[in-house]
Parts: structure tokens; C-alpha cells; sequence
């Protein structure tokens, strides 16, 4: 009998097996490659055990192949139909081949890794999914798990070239993506207790983010599989297929052609993407290499990076964006700079978890002046960023589709310039017990770009990798351009207000082959003006509150450094210069110059504010009810949050009483929270009602729940944001507050007060004080019903609530971390009965709703559609 027919054999005589124990009630599961059973006493005798371990690869292989798995043929996503699949789909390119290298040194056990990998195989179906094609059309499908094996090397007394030729060669190896294997792992044994690890995985299956979740996955497993444990298999509630299918029909869909008809409307079709002057031409053919160069900057900068993102609520990736706009505008010459931001849409909670490729490019496009000084430059990186990661589902090629990009050099590329940026952890780290794990530079870069930058940052460290094709440029241009990279950020730190020509340039960078002006055809992008003179005298009043010139027509309030306090400075401003009345919701839905114009043409001549404001369009899902912090505006502050629901709960802003300066402001927080439930009750008479409140909000929104309790109502879930319990600070510090609250408070209501009095008394960099409207009617009015809202907080004496809260709190300083939620959760319960979950996210009190507005949104999700018990 041949071998082939010993195995066949074998595996019927594993699956009889396997049919007449589960047959006596016996059921099986496997944990990597370890096989557990649970038996009725009795039904297991020593025979059976005895054929189990004989059998135990083919019982294995049977169990693995009864998985569940649907076998449906879906549709390639749009990133993974970029991917040029050769041989008639049998064989893939290496330059697509995802390389993860690691040496280990000391004892490893090859068995347990094994098993360990073997578990991620059956977990994730992205590694054992096959595409096939119908001639017209590739589809992908997926596989049960098959049995997964390490491809091991003895090459002890080899030397380093032999073994590094060996590695190339387990890279380089095409997938044969009929069969369904994506993944393969080969480990070396260069010497005793010294190993090289290559993983290896088609781009088609693994982005930058499942990575980390590999590295992550293989360290917790290789230990629980070395020591024998075994835990019951979550089942992921999200899939690759269903993300698939989703982003087909959003493709589709109404909402996906507008988000390309507004980047249509906001840059001019038929532009060329910014490209570096390279040393060899690029429209010449040549093997596809990739070279790699980093830097780690001096903890002094990096401090200092950090530091400045606080001051100036950027954030790591808008500086470091606007430094290299700003470096690639040098070395160009050009004026318009369009490069590629690399992002993973993993919007989805239930996506965060899933090894697959999620990844989508989005644009990012801004003019810049020489003789501009570089914080207006970061005003406009800033609208840039937030401009493509809120259309963030709108596939890459579409948008460049929608905007005639032109292809640039013999790779036809659409963007060659590609940024991105990092936290550590998600780079991915392999940590073991016993072992010194050390990872091998791998080059593998986008293979649809000529460099890409990418930004590392760790909490206290920034480490730049700029990642190049070698055909084009030499090693030495590109650690010039990293060290000009540097030198320039270094600048910006230093002064912000630097002009772009005054920042520091190697002018070697500017010299090459293929400048743009030789890429360049067509005309140039122009910027969009204002069409007629009510447009340019709005665009006039919006320089006045937001410090920025110039301003298009298709520019969005917001984008450009917009805020809930200057958005009553301009509601006020348009009374007083058109005699109109702007509203909220306008502002919330068409927050563009044109639209706001048109609104104007169309407007009564009344102003107001309005005391409740759907934030979010789709009001036929869930209602939760926000309410507004210490300046009595929620309108806005919820705006980002409603971006991130992704339709699935709605959102009303409820203002305070008193902000259009035609009534007294409520002066006890128990009347703001009738006031704010007669509201409630007008949109949902019945409930579940669902309340959010961030800062002083969350009081108030505590008050509103009793008094749904108390008329016999049900409160669906309470979601406080960064309230703080009243007991929180020390009692110099109350004082201190109490202070400068009735001074405030006085001078408020002395007429004629200017606001350059009152910072005499409250200093500038007060945050709460330098952000308010400093004259005109509702100007006065949002100060006055800021005063009394503080001096109504501090004389609250709240009641016990029943009831389950979640709080969402900042925590800034993450080595107060501990200390901080131990007495803010300690406070809080004295006056909750009931269960509190603490979500503690990294950021500042301010930038809470705008830096973690995707956690919440996702908390907010959990606690509306789901039980409470299963909010994150």
C-alpha cells in the first residue's frame, strides 16, 4: 500500500473513531493542537483513549476540517483588488509579501509555537481564505482550518549569508491563493538556543494593524500552550466577509457619491500628486526594491512635540503632517501638496480584533504659501486630516478616480508620497518568558507608493522610518531628507510662527530627475473663491473669529479651528451684519461658506437658539440625549462624537435656558434638569430614555434620570463624561474656584463689563475664560449663563442616584493614573446606588469629546443597542 493510501487509512479510522465517541456522548474540542474531550463517566474506556493518542494528527485534522466556516464566494474588498494576483491566480508577487523576523535566543519550545499558531489559523479565517476566479471576476472564500505546521531548519555551523539566502528564499516563495494557505512560518536553528523566526503572509490578508494583533495573539497563546492550559474559544463577533459586504454596498450608496462629490467640490479634478526629485528617471522599468532608514530624535524634542500638541490641539499627526507639507512644498517648488495618508478603517469595535486587511488611503491636499507662517499651515493640515479620516470608508481609488488624478511614472502610481503614524504598540512586539526576543528589520512598504514616511511615537520617544524605493533614490538623498525632516520640526517647536521659506532646507533636496514641472500637464488646481459678495463678506467675518485667510467657499467652519463658542460668535455676527438669523442646525449640517451663505439668502430676520438640535441626520435610531457642559452649548460639543456612531444611534443636543439673551439662565440645577426634560419629553414621551453629559452635563443629566425615576419613567443608560463628583478636589482648591466664581459673577452682571476687564481679574490662560465671546448680545448672554451655571454647581447638593452609571474620565497624566481612579471612583460612589464602569481614556479634560471621540461613540453604542453589562 502506498503511503498516500496509509494516511487515507488512517483518517477514516480517525473519523470512525470520532463517530462512535461523540455517538456515546463524548464532545471535543480543540485548543492548538492539543485535543480535549468532555465525557459521560463511563463512555471513555482505555482502548478508546489508546486509539485516541495513536490517532491523534488524523482526530486533529478531522476536528479542524467540522469547524464552522459559511464557504460563501464574496466579492474582493477594494484595497484587496489592487493586488495583482499572477499565473491565472495560482501565484502572488513577493513585493506583496508581508515579512514579520524575530531572533530568539534561549529555550523554545517549537512544539508549543506550533500550537500557538495553529490556534490563530482556526481563529482567524483571513489566513485560510482561497481566491479563485470565474474568468471575468476574482472571488475569495473561506476554508475550513487546515493543519498548520512549522517549516523547521537545522542550520547550526551555516553561515550568516547561507541562512540569510534561506530567509529570502521562505519570502520571496509565492502563495498559492487557490489552495487557501496565506501564512507560513519557518524557523531556523542557526545555533544551539539560537533561532530565527520568519512569518510570512500575503498582503491581501494582513495590514499594519493585525501585525500587532498577531504578535499580540502568539505571545499570550505560546505561553498557555506550553503550559498545557486550555480556554474556552470566543467566537469574534466581527468578520472580514461582513466588512466586505458592508463596504460593497457603501460604495453603492447614496451617502458614498456625496462624500466624492464634496471632494470634487473642494479639489479641482485633474491633479498630479506631489513627487520628490529623485536620481534616476521614473519612467524607466526596473525591479522593484525597497530600502529603509530611521532616527530616533532626542527625548528633548520629543517631549516637546508632545508638549506642543497639547498647546495647540494638533496632535503628533498634524505637526509631523505639516512639517513634511511643508519640507515636500521646499524640495518641489510647488504650492499645491497632495500626498497620501495611510490609515486601517477600523471604525467597528467588533473589527478591532480581527487579523485582515482593513487598510484605506485617504487624501491629503493643502495649498501652501511660502511667505505663510507655519501655524496657518497647521490650521490647514489639521481641516485635512479631519477631511479624509471622517470619509474614511470612501475606498482610496474612487476618491483618486473621482478626482482624475494623474498617474505618475513607468509604476503609474497615483500617490507616491504616502504618510503615516504609529503608536508603539501597534507596531507589534513578540514577548516571551525565558526568551531575548529581538526583532530583524524587514523592509515591506506599501508596494503602490515611491517613499512613505511613517512616525513611531511611545510615551515618551518619537522615531521616524522613511521607507524608499531604492530604484529611484539613493540612500543618501533620503537620510537627507530625514535629517532636513528634523531640523525643521525642531524649528516649529521652537517658534510656530516661523514662515515656511525662513524654515531650515538642504537644497540637494531640491535638485534631481522628474521634478514635478516635467510630471505636470493640465492646468494647475485653483483655489475655490468666493462666487459673489455675500459669499466674500462671510468669508470676511469668518477671518475675523477664526484668525484664517484666505477662505473658500467649500471650506468647512469646523475644519478651519471652529468651535462651539465662536460658532454664537458667529450666529451673533451674521445678525449684525445681514440682519439674519443663523441656526444651529445649519451650522451642524451644511458648515461650508457656500451653504452658510445660502442659508443667509434664505433666512428670517429673528435670532435665537435653539433649545434642542438633532446632531446627527438619521432620526430614526435610538435617541440619546446630550447635554451641554459649563457653557451651556451641546449642539457642538457632541458633534464628533455623532460622526463616529456610523448611524446607529441618534443624537439631540440640548442647550441651557438663557444662551439667546431673552430669558434668565436657570440658577439651581435641579430647574435646568425640568427644563431639559420638558425637551426630552416633547421628542420621546416614552422611554427607554437614553442621557449623555459631558463636564457639568453629567450633573445635570443625573438630576434629569431622578426625575424620570420619580415619574415613574425608565432610564435606558446614563453616560457621564469626565463629570467630576463634587467632593473630587481639595478644599483649597474649592475655595479658590469659589472665588474666582463670585467674582465672575459680579462683574458679569455690572453693565457695560468689557471682557478685557475681566481677564484683569481672570487671567488669559484661563481656558474657560479666553473662550468666550467678547461682546454683542449673545456674547453677554452665554457669559451670563456661564457665571450662573458655575455658581448654581457649587451650591448643588445632589441626592443619592439608583441606578447604573458609566463614566468616561480623562486621565492626563497617565502616572496619576491609578491614584486618580481609585479616589475618583471612591467619591462617586458615595453617591451612586447602583453599578458604576469606569472608562478611562488618556487626554485631557478638553480634548476629551475631540481626541476620544471614537471610544465614546463606541461606550454610547454598547450602552443604547446592547445590555449595559456588555458596554466596554
Amino acid at each position: 500500500m502506498t503511503e498516500n493510501g496509509k494516511v487515507d487509512h488512517r483518517m477514516e479510522s480517525a473519523r470512525d473513531l470520532l463517530r462512535d465517541l461523540q455517538g456515546r456522548g463524548v464532545r471535543f474540542s480543540t485548543f492548538g493542537t492539543r485535543i480535549h474531550h468532555a465525557a459521560p463517566q463511563g463512555s471513555l474506556d482505555a482502548s478508546a483513549r489508546r486509539r485516541l493518542t495513536e490517532l491523534h494528527e488524523q482526530v486533529l485534522q478531522n476536528l479542524l476540517e467540522d469547524h464552522p466556516h459559511d464557504g460563501i464566494a464574496r466579492p474582493l474588498s477594494r484595497t484587496q483588488r489592487r493586488f495583482r494576483i499572477a499565473d491565472g491566480g495560482a501565484g502572488t508577487d513577493p513585493g506583496d509579501h508581508v515579512r514579520i523576523i524575530h531572533r530568539l535566543r534561549g529555550p523554545v519550545d517549537l512544539d508549543a509555537m506550533e500550537s500557538a499558531l495553529q490556534e490563530i489559523v482556526v481563529r482567524h479565517a483571513g489566513l485560510r481564505t482561497r481566491f479563485e476566479s470565474d474568468g471575468t471576476k476574482t472571488f475569495q472564500r473561506t476554508l475550513p482550518p487546515h493543519r498548520f505546521k512549522i517549516v523547521r531548519r537545522s542550520m547550526i555551523g551555516e553561515t550568516r549569508e547561507v541562512i540569510d539566502t534561506c530567509i529570502e528564499e521562505c519570502i520571496a516563495k509565492s502563495f498559492d491563493v487557490k489552495s487557501g494557505g496565506l501564512f507560513r512560518v519557518m524557523v531556523i536553528e542557526a545555533a544551539p538556543e539560537d533561532h530565527v523566526m520568519v512569518i510570512v503572509s500575503h498582503h491581501l490578508m494582513l495590514d499594519g494593524w493585525s501585525v500587532s494583533l498577531l504578535l499580540e495573539e502568539l505571545t499570550d497563546l505560546y505561553e498557555k500552550c506550553r503550559a498545557g492550559k486550555h480556554e474556552r474559544r470566543e467566537s469574534n463577533p466581527g468578520r472580514f466577509n461582513d466588512y466586505v459586504e458592508r463596504m460593497a454596498k457603501w460604495e453603492d450608496s447614496d451617502a458614498c457619491r456625496e462624500q466624492l462629490d464634496r471632494w470634487r467640490s473642494e479639489i479641482e479634478p485633474g491633479l498630479t500628486a506631489t513627487v520628490l526629485p529623485a536620481d534616476e528617471n521614473r519612467h524607466e522599468r526596473r525591479p522593484l526594491s525597497f530600502g529603509e532608514v530611521d532616527l530616533t530624535v532626542t527625548n528633548r524634542v520629543a517631549s516637546d512635540l508632545f508638549a506642543r500638541g497639547r498647546q495647540w490641539r494638533a496632535g503628533s499627526l498634524a505637526i509631523i503632517n505639516a512639517v513634511i507639507a511643508c519640507l515636500l512644498a521646499r524640495a518641489s517648488g510647488e504650492t499645491r501638496i497632495t500626498t497620501g495618508l495611510a490609515l486601517t478603517n477600523r471604525r467597528r469595535a467588533d473589527f478591532e480584533r480581527v487579523i485582515a486587511n482593513f487598510a484605506n488611503e485617504s487624501v491629503i491636499h493643502l495649498a501652501i504659501d511660502p511667505g505663510q507662517r507655519f501655524s496657518v499651515v497647521l490650521r490647514r493640515m489639521k481641516t485635512a486630516i479631519r477631511r479624509a479620516t471622517d470619509r474614511l470608508d470612501t475606498p482610496f481609488d474612487k476618491v483618486a478616480d473621482a478626482l482624475s488624478m494623474k498617474r505618475i511614472g513607468s509604476r503609474r502610481l497615483v500617490m507616491p508620497v504616502f504618510v503615516s503614524l504609529y503608536e508603539l504598540q501597534q507596531e507589534g512586539t513578540l514577548r516571551i518568558k525565558d526568551l531575548t526576543v529581538e526583532r530583524v528589520p524587514a523592509s515591506h512598504v506599501n508596494p503602490f507608493q515611491q517613499i512613505g514616511i511613517r512616525t513611531v511615537i511611545g510615551t515618551d520617544s518619537v522615531r521616524f522610518k522613511i521607507e524608499y524605493d531604492e530604484t529611484l533614490f539613493r540612500r543618501e538623498r533620503i537620510e537627507a531628507l530625514l535629517d532636513n525632516l528634523v531640523s525643521m520640526l525642531e524649528r516649529i517647536l521652537e517658534d510656530p510662527e516661523t514662515i515656511v521659506a525662513d524654515l531650515p532646507f538642504d537644497p540637494i533636496l531640491a535638485e534631481g530627475v522628474g521634478t514635478p514641472a516635467i510630471l505636470q500637464s493640465g492646468p494647475r488646481p485653483r483655489h475655490a473663491e468666493p462666487g459673489n459678495l455675500l459669499e466674500t463678506r462671510l468669508a470676511e467675518v469668518w477671518t475675523e473669529i477664526l484668525g484664517v485667510h484666505p477662505i473658500g467657499r467649500s471650506d468647512d467652519f469646523f475644519d478651519l479651528g471652529g468651535s462651539s463658542l465662536m460658532a454664537i460668535q458667529l450666529i451673533e455676527r451674521v445678525h449684525q451684519v445681514f440682519g439674519a438669523h443663523l441656526g444651529l442646525d445649519v451650522l451642524l449640517s451644511e458648515p461650508t461658506l457656500a451653504k452658510v451663505a445660502a442659508r443667509i439668502e434664505k433666512s428670517g430676520r429673528h435670532i435665537e437658539i435653539d433649545r434642542s438640535v438633532w446632531i446627527t441626520a438619521d432620526r430614526g435610531r435610538p435617541i440619546t440625549f446630550c447635554l451641554p457642559g459649563i457653557g451651556g452649548l451641546a449642539a457642538f460639543t457632541y458633534r464628533d462624537i455623532g460622526h463616529c456612531l456610523e448611524g446607529r444611534v441618534s443624537l439631540v443636543g440640548l442647550q441651557l435656558r438663557g444662551l439667546d439673551g431673552r430669558e434668565e439662565p436657570d440658577d439651581r440645577i435641579e430647574k435646568m434638569a425640568s427644563t431639559m426634560l420638558d425637551e426630552i419629553l416633547a421628542i420621546q414621551p416614552t422611554g427607554p430614555h437614553h442621557l449623555c453629559g459631558y463636564s457639568l452635563g453629567g450633573t445635570i443629566a443625573i438630576e434629569v434620570a431622578r426625575l424620570i425615576q420619580k415619574s415613574g419613567g425608565t432610564v435606558g443608560s446614563l453616560l457621564l463624561l469626565d463629570t467630576y463628583p463634587p467632593n473630587f478636589f481639595s478644599l483649597q482648591h474649592r475655595l479658590l474656584r469659589r472665588v474666582k466664581r463670585t467674582i465672575t459673577r459680579r462683574l458679569f452682571r455690572k453693565a457695560g463689563l468689557g471682557h478685557d476687564r475681566l481677564q484683569v481679574v481672570l487671567p488669559e490662560d484661563d481656558p474657560a475664560i479666553a473662550a468666550l465671546p467678547k461682546a454683542g448680545r449673545l456674547g453677554n448672554a452665554i457669559r451670563d449663563t456661564f457665571a450662573t451655571t458655575q455658581d448654581a454647581y457649587a451650591r448643588h447638593r445632589p441626592e443619592k442616584y439608583v441606578g447604573n452609571v458609566d463614566i468616561v474620565a480623562s486621565i492626563e497624566d497617565p502616572a496619576a493614573r491609578s491614584s486618580s481612579e481609585t479616589r475618583f471612583v471612591s467619591e462617586w460612589k458615595k453617591l451612586i446606588d447602583g453599578e458604576l464602569r469606569l472608562h478611562p481614556i488618556p487626554v485631557s479634560h478638553l480634548d476629551l469629546v475631540r481626541k476620544g471621540q471614537e471610544r465614546i461613540a463606541k461606550i454610547m453604542t454598547h450602552l443604547v443597542l446592547m445590555k449595559p453589562e456588555e458596554a466596554e
